[in-house]
């Protein structure tokens, strides 16, 4: 039955050519996706997705040709979760300081952060801060400042911050057991009609915009078929595109031919003078 029902949705939808080429080589990730059987897919993007792409413009789908595969992007009613690790509360008078890392400079818009305790009755005053970075010249800056009462949960909405401190006023009370932190990014996945070729997702470069694609013509049509339901899997490799890898030995060498000429200049200057 659910055999049948992709082959009529793909009997049902115009043909949809491939896009234009992209290089590879301009961006940081790439997901290889294995050979995809053809027909509609949704395929749901993970944090990584979400948090190291730019608002997901930068987004593409390709084959083994490097030709774009139009998409969709359709948002998801349930969060992607990232957990934080908490660690020990450092104290400020009667305050309680937590300093949690998050795993990305700049999260995509629409981000929480959710505090939980095992605690039942209490009433606490938080403040969400950006922490004291004196390397860069800043200072303390707070982000939020909310009531948590008797609530199992507390979430505040977060936008950017490699490292954010939770302050807790606790009065005279005990510290108040904090037992989890995790991020609720907004989740997303991508519609579009498989050629039932190898496919790659690429993202990771701040250079281009989002992609306009001649598939939105015919939307309502794609969105209304039944979707093969794909996950992302597996991590991409952290190491850098060729470009990438070049400019960063001809920095290097740059680098270590300066500093060999001002060592030759300066056994210059020395002999001259002696």
């Amino acid at each position: 039955m659910i055999a049948a029902a992709f082959l009529l949705a793909a009997l049902t939808l115009p043909e949809v050519p491939a896009g234009a080429p992209v290089d590879r080589g301009e961006f940081l990730y790439a997901r290889p996706l294995g050979t995809i059987p053809a027909g509609i897919v949704l395929l749901t993007l993970d944090a990584h997705v979400l948090l190291r792409s730019h608002a997901l413009q930068d987004v593409r789908m390709v084959d083994a040709k490097s030709n774009q595969v139009p998409y969709l992007v359709v948002p998801l009613p349930a969060p992607t979760i990232v957990s934080l690790s908490i660690p020990p509360a450092t104290r400020e008078g009667k305050q309680s300081v937590y300093r949690l890392t998050l795993p990305y400079e700049s999260l995509p818009d629409g981000t929480e952060l959710e505090l939980t305790t095992s605690a039942d009755v209490f009433e606490r005053d938080v403040v969400l801060r950006r922490p004291l970075d004196e390397s860069r010249g800043r200072e303390a800056t707070v982000i939020d400042r909310v009531s948590w009462k008797s609530s199992p949960s507390l979430r505040t909405n977060l936008t950017s911050g490699r490292a954010i401190e939770v302050v807790v006023d606790e009065g005279d009370n005990a510290p108040l057991p904090i037992v989890s932190a995790k991020l609720r990014l907004p989740s997303f996945a991508l519609r579009f009609v498989s050629p039932g070729r190898p496919l790659a997702l690429l993202y990771g470069n701040s250079s281009i915009a989002a992609p306009r694609y001649d598939l939105a013509l015919i939307s309502s049509q794609l969105v209304g078929q039944p979707a093969r339901l794909i996950a992302l899997t597996g991590e991409p490799s952290a190491e850098p595109p060729a470009k990438h890898r070049e400019s960063r030995l001809f920095g290097i060498a740059i680098g270590v031919a300066a500093a060999v000429l001002l060592i030759v200049l300066g056994r210059l200057v020395s002999a001259q003078r002696s």
